[in-house]
């Protein structure tokens, strides 16, 4: 099964905002990072640019492909060990409360 692609669907405004939801949240233990490597996409500029240098980010774009490589491996890697660890926590709630009960 081929995974859903969001080329399109991501925009710089949108992720800005999730950029500014995960951040600014007082519940999440991360905070802005200081550098941002990104590909050549359309999503980190415009709104996202202007946040980032607001926040004091440096952009780092990907000069190669076997360097955007090693991010998509761990992107994907990360998103795996999410989901087993939402996974787990959600076999804890009662059954109506779960998402795939």
């Amino acid at each position: 099964m081929d995974k859903p692609s969001l080329e399109g669907i991501l925009t710089s405004a949108i992720v800005a905002k999730v950029f500014v939801k995960i951040f600014n949240n007082s519940k999440c233990l991360l905070t802005w990072p200081k550098l941002l490597l990104t590909d050549m996409s359309s999503e980190f500029k415009g709104s996202c640019e202007k946040l980032i240098k607001e926040h004091g980010i440096k952009i780092q774009k990907a000069s190669s492909k076997s360097s955007m490589g090693i991010i998509e491996r761990f992107n994907q890697t990360l998103t795996e060990k999410l989901f087993h660890i939402q996974d787990a926590q959600e076999l804890l709630l009662p059954l109506p409360k779960r998402s795939r009960a």
